[in-house]
């Protein structure tokens, strides 16, 4: 099935395209990372990060993606694909539980703890 890829005319553009698209999720993770690095604490800051990490985890697997076209190597391939849908999934279990957390500490489901029970 993957022999119709490897043949095919658009393999080399498809690789490109690959390509082009880990760079800009590339330029996106790092937009973020620096983003984080510059501001003092804030609430949004775990979740830039987590944003940054999801960008660089798709730029690594299409990455993977396109060397696997590019050298027909279908391990890459599938390398790829289980990396990303495993980190997705983690990163999406992450980013429930810091939304969840934001909601409790700044939002209206706070918990009062003896520091913020007024007397």
């Amino acid at each position: 099935m993957l022999e119709l890829l490897y043949n095919s005319p658009i393999r080399q553009g498809l690789t490109l395209l690959l390509m082009a698209t880990s760079m800009i999720f590339a330029c996106y993770s790092f937009r973020h990372f620096r983003r984080v690095v510059g501001k003092q604490e804030n609430a949004d800051r775990p979740m830039t990060i987590v944003r940054g990490l999801r960008g660089l985890i798709i730029a690594l697997t299409t990455l993977a993606w396109a060397a696997g076209i590019y050298r027909e190597q279908e391990w890459l391939l599938i390398i790829g694909l289980v990396i990303l849908a495993q980190e997705m999934y983690e990163m999406g279990v992450l980013s429930l539980i810091l939304r969840y957390g934001h909601t409790l500490s700044y939002g209206r489901d706070r918990i009062e703890t003896p520091d913020t029970v007024a007397c």
